[in-house]
């Protein structure tokens, strides 16, 4: 399934999103959130669509003292004029995918999140997709209970080269 990214996440969002994410400058909150949403929009999806972040570790949440993936779906849906839900959780532990490798994220996060399901078709949403770990073990979650899935966004893509990673789940649809 293809990503569609508002932005590089290099050379400026690289200090934005740690800056919100990580040290709770809430300021920048809604400038993410319009990224996001620009990402969205990129996939045209039907009006009742739900904006679906991919979940985070509790103890992450706890530690921020705030869900940013949740935050920010909820300000790009109503940007977008769609809903947003939360069908996703962790389940039991998993390290923080930060510093981790590629084959290391995929192992991390297998079979680590569980859905609700909804009769509503759902966009899945994150801030950054580096090896896309995250985004298809949402998407594998989503699928086990029958949802019906439009697309993922995301704010940005991390890559070196300037091209989005792994070429099998992404493309660089929302940056141009």
């Amino acid at each position: 399934m293809e990503v569609i990214a508002a932005n590089p996440y290099r050379p400026v969002l690289e200090h934005v999103v740690p800056r919100y994410k990580d040290d709770g400058a809430l300021h920048l909150e809604r400038a993410l959130a319009q990224r996001l949403a620009v990402a969205v929009e990129a996939w045209r999806p039907p009006p009742d669509t739900l904006l679906v972040p991919v979940a985070s570790l509790p103890a992450n949440i706890r530690a921020r003292g705030f869900d940013h993936g949740w935050r920010l779906a909820r300000l790009a849906a109503r940007r977008t004029g769609l809903g947003a839900a939360r069908l996703l959780r962790r389940r039991g532990g998993g390290a923080d995918q930060a510093g981790l490798g590629r084959g290391d994220r995929q192992r991390n996060l297998d079979h680590a999140m569980v859905a609700r399901p909804t009769p509503r078709p759902v966009l899945i949403v994150d801030d950054i997709v580096t090896t896309g770990a995250s985004l298809r073990e949402a998407r594998r979650a989503l699928q086990q209970v029958d949802v019906l899935i439009v697309g993922i966004a995301t704010t940005a893509y991390v890559s070196e080269s300037g091209a989005m990673p792994d070429k099998g789940l992404t493309a660089n649809l929302g940056y141009r």
